[in-house]
């Protein structure tokens, strides 16, 4: 099994094990990756929820490419996580009525949006 598929069956069993009252949901995404697309981070807190949001868009930007053709997506390979971030914002922020769907789903639409495979 390669690298990717294993940190991508990870990635899935994390997020089926999570309570569903505890899911990420599109509103969450965006609150986190507003935090750390700003130039202030103050607290404990702040620096927490900027991580979910680092970590969350790393991963899928790592993983995009690999997925199934229907959840596919291809960021140029000089991406970075900010501007993986910068996208799902823009996404999120384009997009109100999606906010109280969960994230994942949510995510992958915004950077297929963003980067679709020819």
């Amino acid at each position: 099994m390669g690298i990717k598929t294993t940190c991508f069956a990870i990635l899935c069993f994390v997020f089926a094990t999570i309570d569903k009252s505890n899911a990420l949901t599109g509103y969450d995404l965006q609150s986190h990756c507003q935090i750390a697309l700003s130039d202030s981070i103050e607290t404990q807190t702040e620096y927490f929820e900027a991580g979910i949001c680092a970590g969350f868009v790393r991963a899928l930007l790592f993983l995009g490419p690999a997925l199934g053709e229907r959840l596919r997506f291809c960021p140029p390979a000089e991406v970075t996580p900010m501007e993986g971030m910068q996208v799902l914002f823009k996404y999120l922020d384009a997009h109100p009525e999606m906010s109280d769907r969960p994230a994942e789903p949510l995510s992958l639409t915004a950077f297929r949006a963003a980067w679709p495979c020819y």
